[in-house]
């Protein structure tokens, strides 16, 4: 992919932050080691720094699993709901690129950032497999089957300057809309544009 040469500016990419700058862990999650809010929000700056210079849209992802792990804490006890949760982790993580990075942003939330992409349909195949995955059953130790309704909000950045904080607010309002209307997929590809219903809601059975 080539760099854009319109301008003869220099951008200056700062450096990843390195995941041992911080000893008490707190760039990874303890239970599923996924990246934590703080290591996300840095990787996403990261890659809007990136997208200054190359011609490529920047996705981030705002996956809902609706309650589904506190329903199970609550009914089920913490243990299996940790189970539950590195499961879920485990499966998501087998449906995304290596270059793409999946977060934990609360405990019945994650985040995607993925960067690199060729559209912005890219990212919506990817937020429809990453909600097909989570329909198909987990088997907990209580032999239990258990399928989940996610949502997924998507924000595209198109180009112009905004922050991970931003992505994030857009990203989860994507989420907000699609929940109302029931779809399980909704996209907003730039500031102030509407957002785009991709993916209708289906029921889990």
């Amino acid at each position: 992919m080539l760099p854009i040469s319109a301008a003869p500016s220099v951008t200056i990419v700062p450096p990843p932050m390195p995941e041992d700058a911080f000893a008490d862990d707190s760039l990874r999650d303890a239970l599923t080691n996924l990246p934590s809010r703080m290591l996300f929000h840095d990787r996403i700056e990261h890659a809007l720094h990136r997208r200054a210079r190359y011609v490529h849209p920047v996705a981030v992802m705002v996956i809902d699993l609706a309650g589904a792990i506190t329903a199970v804490s609550d009914g089920m006890g913490a243990e299996t709901a940790e189970e539950l949760t590195i499961q879920v982790a485990k499966r998501l993580q087998r449906r995304v690129r290596s270059a793409d990075t999946l977060a934990r942003l609360g405990n019945d939330q994650l985040g995607g950032l993925l960067d690199d992409l060729d559209s912005a349909a890219d990212a919506v195949l990817v937020a429809e497999r990453l909600v097909d995955a989570l329909r198909e059953p987990f088997v907990l130790e209580s032999d239990i089957p258990l399928s989940m309704q996610a949502h997924v909000g998507i924000a595209i950045n198109g180009g112009g300057p905004e922050s991970a904080i931003e992505l994030l607010r857009r990203a989860s309002s994507a989420l907000e809309t699609g929940r109302r209307r029931g779809r399980s997929v909704e996209i907003e590809m730039h500031p102030g544009k509407p957002s785009l219903a991709v993916a209708e809601h289906r029921a889990v059975l």
